[in-house]
């Protein structure tokens, strides 16, 4: 990997970090920066987002950020982390595909409760089934009153110079999807996977990247009550 000789190992980064999932984000002249997510396990499974070269203290820095694994370093050691869908870092992306690779993907987690689309893990993060939500998605966009009414559900609000900065969510329809998700009426949705929700068109690039397979996990910041809430969706 990138021609260095590379001493992998199983020992506290591992213990510690676990990936999430990776994703991209489009700078202006279109040029598309890696990003991922990783789980803290010293912090109570803390999401921070990170890029190639970020530190994340204690002399860990990003290495390298790729489509299905991140590589951290830490002194002359580099720990790579992958994917899980067995329950381990020990497994392939292809691992994942079809139902019984996702059940392969729930184990070793404690499920609080299923859903139409995947299972809950934690308060306020889901592993979720990509093929499922993909059906879903195919089944609105053939119905044109469905498609308005899932995108009408999220209105923009507006700043005092009249730039938008997030979508609360009204349902208008879909009611049902966005419970199975965890999301509740009144949730303003102020951030995705760091980027501001300014306008449509950044939800239609997650969607696109998502029909694309190039988005495996997807990080809404959220203000719920008036409190920050960050909740994490897991694709698999």
């Amino acid at each position: 990997m990138d021609g260095d000789a590379i001493r992998v190992v199983s020992g506290s980064l591992f213990s510690r970090f676990r990936l999430a999932g990776t994703f991209r984000v489009i700078q202006p002249g279109d040029q598309a920066i890696p990003k991922a997510v990783l789980c803290d396990l010293v912090r109570s499974n803390q999401s921070i987002i990170v890029s190639p070269g970020d530190s994340l203290g204690e002399g860990i820095f990003v290495r390298g950020i790729f489509d299905n694994r991140v590589e951290l370093v830490q002194r002359d050691v580099t720990c790579t982390l992958t994917l899980q869908f067995q329950g381990t870092n020990q497994s392939s992306p292809q691992a994942g595909s079809g139902s019984n690779g996702f059940e392969n993907a729930t184990q070793g987690y404690e499920i609080l409760s299923r859903g139409q689309f995947g299972v809950q893990i934690q308060a306020d993060r889901w592993l979720i089934e990509r093929r499922k939500v993909l059906d879903y998605y195919n089944s609105v966009l053939e119905d044109a009153d469905r498609l308005v009414a899932l995108f009408d559900s999220l209105k923009p609000l507006y700043d005092e110079s009249r730039k938008i900065n997030g979508y609360i969510l009204i349902p208008e329809g879909e009611k049902e999807f966005f419970k199975e998700v965890g999301l509740q009426e009144g949730d303003v949705i102020r951030k995705v996977n760091s980027v501001p929700m300014q306008n449509r068109r950044v939800a239609e690039g997650f969607i696109r990247d998502f029909g694309n397979n190039q988005l495996n996990v997807a990080v809404l910041e959220l203000e719920r009550a008036g409190q920050p809430v960050k909740v994490v969706y897991e694709l698999r």
